[in-house]
């Protein structure tokens, strides 16, 4: 297959191969030097969103690969629309959420001589893409064509098992959009693959050494059906960002943390499950009593702000649940923790309204199975002390706990 041009056949190939390894949608905002992405997006057979605004555009994107689990594309023109998506990079970088940037550049040749609506974009994001590349992608060549399809598969690997953005400069040159010539420029024809393997770690006896009365603390990462099994047996403190938190997880336990309830009943062992909790409470509380035995099961990394895990375990968190669904706790220490937070429902009587405690128990109410987004700062925390229990997902950017979200 041909296209009218290079950078359309370069595009084309690119987002052919990001196709082919499992991309479905693209967040663009609008430009001219990215034309060549906005056709090939629609030839490829992808999604593809507008939003006008770069820096809303950013946070779409980082919320649409939350959702989805999954990669999305995000796609600008040159200048300083690349700038813009900065605060959602950083915020998929620390959030360890997989983002493909595809920044819209002019030659290398045109940098550096006052060609409008250029400056540098090459690292401009610093440290935060997992693995970064200034591509010239204009070479009508078929090998050429070919080596696009690694530099996809690459990216698609280091955001997939690096968890988090990865940026590609591509430098287009005119014509960006069709000329109504003849089609003279190859595109690739070989197929993107790329296997991605996790580490898989045999718990063994790991829980049976957090003592008789131990405690799980599931956070961003965590959720489904086997940590739902596991409540039944040892109680789970659950974050807002957890997937389904209904019964018999427990909500309050921030609330907890602040009340000193942790200081009564007391954990043998602690079993931590994904990301670090909202609670600043629950997380000081860690701290603290780093001498507690606590095993940290994450699959995307060392998320430890507390430092207080004598165990690192880089498994995927819902898989570890169902691996210790017959895990067994002390009885009446399930019973005690039920009660507790029913004591606590109990004592809160009528939240006034309007006031930010009762919008998030009344939003949290009205959302049922639904995915709700919750911004950061105060919002987050309010769910986390007065929200009701939901079947949906609580979608936040708690990756640098930044409020621009």
């Amino acid at each position: 297959m041909h296209a009218p041009n290079a950078s359309l056949a370069g595009a084309l190939t690119l987002l052919r191969a990001f196709e082919a390894l499992g991309l479905r949608r693209i967040i663009t905002s609008p430009g001219s030097r990215n034309t060549p992405l906005l056709y090939a997006a629609a030839e490829a057979g992808l999604e593809v969103a507008s939003v006008l605004d770069e820096r809303s555009a950013g946070f779409a994107a980082l919320g649409a690969a939350r959702s989805l689990d999954e990669p999305v594309a995000l796609a600008c023109t040159s200048g300083t629309a690349a700038a813009n998506y900065a605060p959602a990079v950083h915020e998929a970088s620390h959030a360890r959420v997989p983002l493909l940037v595809l920044t819209a550049d002019r030659p290398a040749g045109l940098r550096g001589i006052a060609s409008p609506q250029t400056i540098d974009q090459v690292g401009i994001y610093g440290s935060a893409p997992r693995w970064e590349a200034d591509v010239d992608v204009p070479r009508p060549t078929a090998e050429w064509m070919d080596g696009l399809v690694d530099i996809a598969a690459r990216a698609w690997r280091e955001a997939v098992v690096g968890q988090g953005p990865v940026h590609l400069n591509l430098q287009f040159d005119e014509p960006l959009g069709p000329t109504g010539e003849d089609a003279h420029v190859p595109v690739a024809t070989r197929v993107a693959h790329v296997e991605v393997e996790r580490e898989h770690v045999d718990l063994g006896g790991r829980a049976d050494a957090l003592g008789p009365r131990p405690l799980v603390i599931a956070g961003d990462g965590a959720g489904g059906p086997g940590l739902t099994v596991l409540a039944a047996s040892v109680p789970v403190l659950a974050d807002p960002l957890v997937v389904d938190r209904r019964p018999p997880l427990l909500l309050r336990g921030n609330t907890f943390a602040a009340a000193g309830l942790l200081e009564r009943l007391v954990p043998t062992g602690v079993l931590r499950l994904g990301g670090p909790p909202t609670s600043k409470a629950l997380n000081r509380w860690l701290a603290d009593h780093d001498t507690t035995p606590q095993v940290l099961v994450d699959a995307i990394g060392h998320r430890d702000p507390t430092k207080s895990a004598m165990t690192h375990l880089r498994i995927d968190p819902e898989a570890a649940a169902h691996a210790l669904e017959e895990w067994e706790s002390e009885e009446g220490w399930v019973g005690a923790w039920a009660d507790a937070e029913a004591a606590v429902e109990a004592s809160r009587g009528e939240l006034p309204f309007p006031s930010e405690p009762a919008v998030a128990h009344v939003v949290s109410q009205a959302v049922g199975d639904r995915d709700l987004w919750v911004g950061s700062s105060m919002p987050i925390r309010d769910v986390d002390d007065f929200a009701s229990s939901i079947g949906g997902r609580i979608h936040g950017t708690r990756g640098a706990n930044g409020i621009d979200g």
